[in-house]
């Protein structure tokens, strides 16, 4: 609509290199790892990736820190990365057992649909057995 492909990456870029810590902009990284995706620029979605890592705030507040793994998340989704966001959403139930936000887990879409399913069987097992935190408070 306004431009190339490679255009819009550059205002995605230019963008990020503006507020790049700013949790008012992390959008912009799914955004822009989704156009390095459809562009055939697998390093740079890796880059980009490693660069979101090194800002997270892994020891933050619990909204914080769920607010950049969620983020992260999007990100492995976009880049067909569904295995490693799986692997990271379990660890976070793990250990994060404490923390108010871990329901919000259950809400996540891990696709492909082989992955939705096996996160959808789990909650429903776990929830049968008093395992998850009750979702309706």
């Amino acid at each position: 609509m306004y431009g190339s492909l490679e255009v819009a990456i550059t205002w995605y870029e230019r963008a990020l290199e503006l507020v790049p810590e700013d949790p008012n902009f992390f959008n912009l990284y799914s955004e822009l790892i989704r156009l390095y995706v459809i562009a055939g620029r697998s390093e740079d979605a890796e880059n980009l990736i490693d660069s979101f890592k090194s800002i997270m705030k892994p020891h933050g507040e619990d909204i914080m820190r769920f607010r950049d793994y969620f983020t992260l998340m999007e990100m492995l989704r976009a880049c067909n990365k569904h295995q490693e966001a799986l692997q990271l959403c379990e660890n976070l139930e793990r250990t994060e057992q404490k923390n108010p936000w871990l329901k919000s887990l259950y809400l996540i879409d891990l696709r492909p649909c082989s992955i939705v399913m096996i996160v959808q069987k789990r909650f429903l097992f776990r929830s049968q057995y008093g395992l998850v935190p009750n979702m309706d408070g």
